[in-house]
């Protein structure tokens, strides 16, 4: 009988072996994976950002895209919080009326009083104010807090740069 029990202790032994053999295996495989594409790791560690289209995004900052942008290029971050962000274009003379459309009553911010001096034109909106004066949520669902910062390039052409999030 102590012969069965013997073996058993040794088999116990062996799959302990085993599972941590696997798992050192699995944490060097991990770690090769990590170290070559560490590019991508710096900026995105969990792999939780995707691309998406501006409507997409615009929709999420409860806002609709302009009809004239162009050199759109969105993303979503969803691990903690949920981040939509992204840049476009369109014709200058159209974004504050399309400011307007989108987020009507909301001040749009000029004349270094944005969080970037250089940017021509901004929008700030904080949904969740602790105070309770902030706007109402348009809809349960999307961004807490929308921010849109406009800098014109030239004469024609405005570039957008948009960051909505929640929590």
């Amino acid at each position: 009988m102590a012969g069965k029990a013997g073996r058993r202790v040794l088999w116990g032994l062996w799959g302990v072996c085993l599972v941590v053999a696997v798992w050192f295996v699995g944490w060097v495989a991990w770690a090769v994976f990590a170290y070559l594409t560490e590019d991508v790791a710096e900026d995105d560690p969990f792999r939780a950002t995707s691309t998406i289209s501006c409507s997409q995004a615009m929709e999420y900052a409860h806002g609709t895209l302009p009809a004239k942008a162009t050199d759109r290029r969105c993303t979503f971050t969803d691990w903690m919080d949920d981040q939509a962000a992204g840049t476009f274009r369109m014709p200058r003379k159209d974004v504050r009326d399309w400011l307007e459309r989108s987020y009507p009553g909301q001040p749009l911010q000029s004349g270094g009083k944005c969080y970037d001096d250089a940017v021509d034109l901004c929008l700030n909106i904080d949904y969740l104010q602790e105070d309770g004066k902030g706007p109402e949520k348009p809809s349960a669902e999307g961004a807490d807090m929308v921010d849109i910062e406009v800098s014109y390039e030239d004469g024609r052409t405005a570039l957008v740069d948009l960051t909505a999030s929640s929590m």
